[in-house]
């Protein structure tokens, strides 16, 4: 008998989050992933959705962690300001940001 983990249930609700039709229930998924490790993966998808609640959750969800660069270059490029912010607020919790500027 295979046990799943507390985790992969998180994990598994969250991915069921972010295929739903509704954008609320999309972003509530990815407010869900803020200060948690989850794949990138996740948090890539929640960059790419159509709505902008999604994409600027994701940003926040990338505080903090050690996310890919274009994460955050993506964040600052879209074409919402809500998400732009969210990137550079992100950005300000970036090891690898402080690194670099120092």
């Amino acid at each position: 008998m295979i046990m799943a983990t507390t985790n992969d249930f998180f994990l598994k609700v969250i991915e069921t989050g972010l295929n739903d039709s509704d954008s609320n229930v999309r972003a509530a998924a990815m407010r869900a992933c803020e200060g948690k490790d989850v794949p990138p993966e996740l948090i890539e998808k929640g960059l790419n959705d159509s709505n902008w609640c999604v994409r600027a959750a994701a940003m926040n969800a990338c505080a903090g962690r050690d996310v890919p660069l274009a994460f955050i270059e993506k964040g600052l490029h879209d074409s919402t300001w809500e998400v732009r912010v969210a990137a550079i607020e992100s950005m300000r919790e970036q090891k690898w940001c402080i690194n670099t500027i120092y």
